[in-house]
């Protein structure tokens, strides 16, 4: 991508009383604490986002979730 603010869009589902915490990191770095919380049933997603400064060219994005969560595809949208 360019250089420029994009939304990570996380599709997850999660059914759990009390919502996981995860960290996120943006090229080696921390760059957001989210937390998921309970989908209401295992067949329901939500998504879950985050506004970040991406570079041009590769990032690498990580997420390490602090429980266990099904996460099925993150999504990039650039914000114009």
């Amino acid at each position: 991508p360019e250089k420029s603010t994009y939304i990570l869009e996380i599709r997850y589902n999660l059914k759990r009383d009390e919502p996981t915490p995860a960290k996120l990191e943006l090229n080696g770095k921390k760059a957001a604490d989210i937390d998921f919380w309970s989908t209401g049933s295992e067949g329901a997603w939500m998504f879950e986002r985050v506004t970040l400064e991406l570079q041009k060219g590769e990032n690498a994005i990580r997420l390490f979730p602090g429980r266990f969560a099904s996460i099925d595809h993150l999504n990039i949208i650039p914000v114009k």
